[in-house]
């Protein structure tokens, strides 16, 4: 299940509110049924990773059995989709090399926290504390038209069977090297399509990174997290649109207002409490 962030950032990503509400109603229906539950989580430049912490908090205190979590890239797909759809610069909303390691700084404090379907080795790279080569070939995407290549998220052709495509594909000309990329496609990507096998290969290894796999697949995991009391997880505001929530400019007046009948009635349950002075009548 994909879950952006909390209630208010889910809704301006996915353009439809109440997304958030059906999804957790979703999530805990499927734990009723004695379902293995899932999320995935995508963090652009407009994320607050505060928020995913929380989010996190929240979905760990549902029951929810673990959770994958990657950066923003972009690809061909989602820029033109920018563009085309949104009226967007892919700039504005997609992550550098360089952000994503900012952004994944408690990645592996997160890895300690909560069960994330990413191993320490690969978590030690979004934190930008080691450097892996890209493997894509060891997690290949097929699909009607056949075996996609390079990668998940890049075209560039389709071949009838995984041998054929592992031979014709010229990899060396793909993926970064000494902080060069091969391909300009490839120059933000971090994603897990195409660094998660690589240290399950025994690429780019260094000393204790087979125990920490070890620990990692068969050691205890996080224990699920018994309050989440402080989660400001339903924060969704409309602004009117119905089914499309705009941006966040567009919604800040809204919310604004919001705010503002909270704190009027606050005032007025405060006042009103004071002027009883204990007198009993004025709980009828």
């Amino acid at each position: 299940m994909s879950m952006p962030s909390n209630a208010f950032m889910t809704y301006l990503i996915v353009e439809r509110e109440g997304v958030f509400t059906e999804c957790v109603k979703a999530i805990q229906m499927a734990k009723l049924l004695g379902y293995q539950v899932a999320t995935n989580t995508t963090v652009y430049k407009e994320t607050d990773m505060d928020e995913i912490e929380q989010m996190f908090d929240f979905l760990s205190h549902l029951g929810v059995d673990g959770h994958t979590i990657s950066p923003g890239y972009e690809y061909d797909a989602a820029k033109k989709d920018m563009v085309k759809r949104l009226n967007k610069k892919p700039e504005d909303f997609f992550l550098t090399r360089e952000l994503t390691r900012e952004k994944f700084t408690r990645i592996e404090e997160w890895g300690q926290k909560y069960t994330l379907f990413g191993s320490p080795i690969y978590l030690e790279f979004l934190a930008g504390k080691r450097d892996l080569h890209c493997t894509a070939w060891a997690i290949p995407t097929r699909n009607v038209a056949g075996w996609k290549a390079p990668c998940y998220l890049m075209t560039d052709g389709h071949y009838d069977t995984y041998d054929e495509m592992l031979e014709k594909v010229d990899w060396d000309q793909y993926g970064v090297f000494d902080g060069e990329a091969r391909d300009p496609r490839c120059e933000n990507c971090m994603t897990h399509c195409g660094y998660e096998p690589t240290p399950s290969l025994g690429i780019d290894k260094q000393p204790g990174d087979t125990w920490k796999l070890i620990r990692y697949n068969f050691g205890p995991k996080p224990v699920r997290v018994a309050d989440a009391s402080h989660v400001d997880a339903y924060n969704g505001v409309t602004n009117g649109k119905g089914h499309l929530t705009g941006t966040a400019e567009a919604v800040a007046p809204q919310a604004d207002e919001v705010a503002r009948k909270l704190e009027q009635r606050e005032f007025a349950a405060a006042s009103a409490a004071e002027n009883c002075g204990g007198n009993s009548s004025c709980d009828r």
